[in-house]
């Protein structure tokens, strides 16, 4: 088996088993757990959600690693016919397009959520960015400044 079929197959093997669990996570009242793409079921934070819920997903490694024991790398090809161009510029051809075919400027709201230490510099840029060229306003929300809103509205319903 060549490696990127069986680094493939490794993937569809966990996402099988998380769809498995998923299906027993219902049964018992729980809510499932939700991934992108099977290969995210190896991230950190999706292990560690595994883990509290008392399920174990390993990596099959079969027909793509070293006699060592150590995983090829497998580099991810992503064909398309379309070359989107710079965060800027697809930015700005969406402005454009919302300008000329909206009557009326759409609101868009965009939460991102992050823990109380986390720093989204990149992903707060860029969706600042969205939202400035779209007359907009963005604001991140961490732990701390939803805590901050918390008390400000259990202050208010006090009164």
């Amino acid at each position: 088996m060549r490696v990127p079929s069986a680094h493939g197959n490794s993937f569809n093997k966990a996402g099988a088993e998380l769809a498995a669990a998923n299906v027993k996570l219902i049964a018992s009242g729980k809510d499932p757990i939700v991934v992108a793409g099977s290969w995210r079921i190896f991230d950190p934070t999706i292990q560690a959600e595994l883990r509290r819920n008392g399920i174990t997903i390993k990596q099959d490694t079969t027909g793509w690693e070293t006699k060592s024991g150590t995983p090829i790398s497998v580099p991810s090809f992503w064909v398309s016919d379309t070359n989107p161009g710079t965060w800027n510029e697809v930015n700005t051809h969406i402005a454009r397009l919302q300008k000329a075919l909206v009557p009326e400027r759409a609101a868009l709201n965009i939460f991102l959520f992050v823990g109380p230490d986390d720093k989204a510099v990149e992903s707060t840029r860029n969706l600042t960015s969205v939202v400035k060229r779209n007359g907009g306003t963005f604001q991140l929300l961490t732990t701390k400044r939803l805590e901050e809103i918390k008390a400000k509205e259990d202050a208010a319903a006090s009164k």
